[in-house]
């Protein structure tokens, strides 16, 4: 579905240098949209930033799925959001801190 949007649009993901991809998880996964996702394009030399919604198991190793499909890209830490705190304020502030410690700017 993605994929298609993006086929749809023209956009080309690995035409940056940096693309954050969230999902939620899916019984401890990553969707399968995703897996489609990764199937599609070729990440080589693109830095992915993984983030993700969950209900209890944080990444569940999806970080290391993502490295696992897309082994030529660099795949950055990621961040897993608590689904239902995705607006708290200490959320906000996990997310700022997150993005200002990838350091993508240097």
């Amino acid at each position: 579905m993605i994929s298609l949007q993006m086929m749809l649009l023209d956009v080309d993901p690995t035409s940056y240098k940096t693309v954050f991809i969230g999902y939620p998880m899916w019984w401890y996964t990553i969707p399968m949209v995703m897996e489609t996702f990764f199937d599609t394009y070729d990440f080589s030399g693109v830095t992915i930033v993984p983030f993700n919604t969950h209900a209890g198991s944080r990444d569940g190793g999806t970080y290391e799925t993502i490295k696992e499909r897309e082994p030529n890209a660099i795949v950055l830490d990621g961040l897993a959001v608590s689904g239902g705190n995705e607006g708290s304020e200490d959320t906000k502030t996990e997310i700022i801190d997150w993005v200002n410690g990838l350091k993508l700017n240097e």
